[in-house]
């Protein structure tokens, strides 16, 4: 089972295109004539609808891999998240209007939570699909990044998960190029999985 997320709306984007694009990539016919089952989960974008919603959702899913989508709007390229940092904004509240009320997500844990992927070649799959694509290495301090910190630290190490922020959608071939890429990097992730698994 492949588990694909997005978010809904946040302040100052109240059309949230991740959740489009995790839609559309969960949907992909490609996926299902390789016999690959999905299933797409939209998180609200607060910080305790991500704390309630998380656990169960894995729970109830048991995915053997993780695709992560996310919007950075004043990016304009495809970001693939190397990892997660054991940071939360304090000044920017949510979709609850809540701020956080601390600095790190985890005081007594590391600074840096890693992706579980094969980067590279999920890099040379955005390229493939036509977009400019790049390593990042700070997924940001907002939910974004705290859902994938969530993600990574309530799976096991053979479970492959990975955060890709996307940019504004610029028109129909744009969603379509992003919607290609994810759906390669899944197929990357499902791989990868199977690979750890036989380790």
């Amino acid at each position: 089972m492949l588990l694909v997320t997005g978010f809904g709306p946040f302040p100052g984007v109240p059309r949230n295109p991740a959740e489009r694009t995790a839609r559309a990539i969960a949907a992909d016919g490609g996926l299902r004539r390789i016999g690959l089952t999905t299933h797409c989960a939209i998180f609200h974008t607060s910080y305790a609808a991500l704390e309630g919603e998380a656990g169960p959702l894995l729970a109830q899913v048991q995915p053997a891999a993780i695709l992560m989508i996310g919007v950075a709007s004043r990016r304009r390229h495809l970001s693939v998240e190397l990892n997660a940092r054991n940071r939360r904004a304090l000044l920017f509240p949510d979709a609850a209007g809540q701020r956080s009320a601390r600095l790190a997500i985890n005081p007594s844990m590391a600074f840096l939570s890693k992706g579980r992927a094969p980067f590279a070649a999920c890099l040379r799959a955005g390229h493939a699909a036509g977009l400019d694509t790049r390593l990042s290495t700070s997924a940001g301090t907002y939910l974004c990044n705290y859902s994938y910190w969530l993600m990574l630290e309530a799976t096991d190490a053979r479970i492959p998960c990975l955060f890709l922020h996307i940019p504004k959608l610029r028109g129909p071939w744009h969603f379509q190029r992003l919607v290609r890429a994810g759906v390669a990097m899944a197929r990357l992730l499902v791989q990868d999985a199977r690979w750890r698994s036989n380790r």
